[in-house]
């Protein structure tokens, strides 16, 4: 049954409480958590609150203790959805955008907000990005996953974000805040419609509350930074290894997961258990035979006795030589004219080896 039209979204929303075990990521919508969760809608036209949709749009939440699910049906006469690849330009084409910030209450200053946008289009393929302090992050990347199904005038979605996907500071808090936004093409126009009304899609101070039934995140505010692609010497010889550092605010065993790529190839995959403390920077050095120089795009994920803590994603650069040379004569403003005549070649070599190893050089 359709919802009635409101110009005015509800400005809390509940998260019925659910077992992963319970739904089945394939957007069909019909688990029983969908049967009695509460049915939202009422969008508005972005800038033009007073004006209803020209289609229609319902979603759900429900929270289970690793994540929130989303259950989304579109009613869309006109799909338009034909990117397939992640990150890819979706926002031409139908899709629905979601909104979501930890920060709990929303800081009156605009320049700290921070909030997750992660969009798909009818067919199921992702984007997402990062605002961080004012800043739009495109490069940040996480793995929330979407299901798509279409039907005869829509589609219907499940979506599931883990909560290491948000940036959580406190870990006993009690609400998440959130708007959900579409993109719609229509058969003589594009239509931006917003859940919320807002003056635009990220604007914080007008998202709605997300009341939650689980409030334990500690588990889930585990991060990685300080990562670095490099060659470290060794009593043979030297060693490619990615190094870095990982810190929470638990006690315990982390198995942490390092993937490499380069041109959509694995280049070199290894994992490391480490000890980490609460509230304490722990580093860590895993072996990474990558081979030569280059960037890479790297993908580092931790697990504890529970599961997935928590996900990242960067590209980094490694310079494979086992030395680095510097020419110090003849220089001119920085650069080496080997034509040019000079009875003169001034050049240091710092070797990446081990002290035992030079005995002879």
């Amino acid at each position: 049954a359709a919802v009635p039209f409101c110009t005015i979204a509800a400005d809390k929303v509940k998260a019925l409480p659910v077992k992963d075990s319970e739904i089945k990521l394939d957007g069909v919508l019909d688990e029983a958590v969908w049967k009695n969760a509460p049915r939202q809608s009422g969008f508005t036209r972005l800038r033009f609150a007073e004006t209803q949709a020209a289609e229609d749009t319902f979603f759900q939440v429900a929270a289970s203790e690793k994540g929130l699910y989303w259950a989304f049906d579109v009613v869309d006469k006109n799909i338009v959805s034909t990117v397939t690849n992640y990150d890819g330009p979706v926002t031409r084409e139908d899709v629905i955008e979601l909104f979501i910030t930890a920060d709990d209450p929303i800081p009156s200053d605009p320049n700290v907000h921070n909030c997750r946008q992660l969009i798909f289009n009818a067919i199921g393929t992702r984007a997402d990005l990062a605002h961080q302090s004012g800043v739009q992050n495109s490069k940040w990347n996480s793995d929330w996953r979407v299901a798509v199904k279409k039907y005869d005038g829509g589609f219907r979605a499940e979506v599931f974000i883990p909560y290491y996907t948000l940036t959580i500071v406190n870990n006993t808090v009690k609400n998440f805040h959130f708007n959900v936004a579409r993109e719609n093409n229509l058969e003589d126009k594009r239509e931006l419609s917003v859940w919320q009304p807002t003056g635009k899609f990220s604007d914080l101070t007008k998202f709605a509350t997300l009341e939650l039934p689980f409030t334990n995140f500690a588990a889930y505010q585990w991060k990685a930074s300080s990562l670095e692609l490099k060659t470290v010497p060794t009593a043979t010889g030297t060693a490619q290894v990615l190094a870095g550092s990982i810190s929470g605010q638990q006690d315990g065993m982390i198995t942490i997961q390092a993937t490499a790529r380069r041109n959509g190839r694995i280049a070199a995959l290894n994992r490391l258990k480490v000890k980490a403390a609460s509230g304490v920077n722990t580093a860590f050095t895993i072996p990474m035979n990558l081979g030569g120089s280059g960037e890479y795009d790297v993908t580092i994920s931790g697990r504890n006795q529970n599961g997935k803590v928590f996900h990242h994603v960067e590209k980094l650069s490694l310079e494979a030589v086992p030395f680095k040379l510097k020419v110090n004569h003849p220089v001119y403003r920085k650069s080496f004219f080997p034509d040019q005549a000079d009875k003169t070649l001034s050049i240091s070599i710092d070797y990446q080896s081990d002290a035992k190893l030079l005995t002879n050089v």
